[in-house]
């Protein structure tokens, strides 16, 4: 069993505090749209085999859908987002 230094038990976790979130972005609240863009999303990714069809995938599926609501390209290196149809992924390296 191993042990720590006696410093080592006593700092506290660091957590960041809500002074220091991210201030850019918003808190996008689903309505009716969005609601059937996102059963429509997981349709259409259904007929193309896609894995966003999978319940597995229900928030990123939701992720998608507000990117396809709010008509902008999501910026993700997660590969599920890969071939959604309609959706435009950008990646760090400035793919799309």
């Amino acid at each position: 069993m191993g042990c720590l230094p006696a410093e080592a038990r006593l700092r506290r976790p660091f957590r960041p505090s809500p002074s220091s979130w991210p201030t850019t972005g918003s808190i996008v609240q689903p309505d009716d749209a969005m609601i059937a863009l996102g059963a429509e999303l997981r349709f259409r990714c259904h007929q193309a085999g896609h894995a966003l069809s999978d319940k597995l995938h229900d928030g990123d599926r939701w992720i998608a859908a507000t990117a396809l609501r709010l008509q902008i390209p999501l910026d993700s290196h997660d590969g599920v987002f890969g071939g959604t149809p309609g959706l435009e992924l950008i990646t760090a390296t400035g793919d799309r």
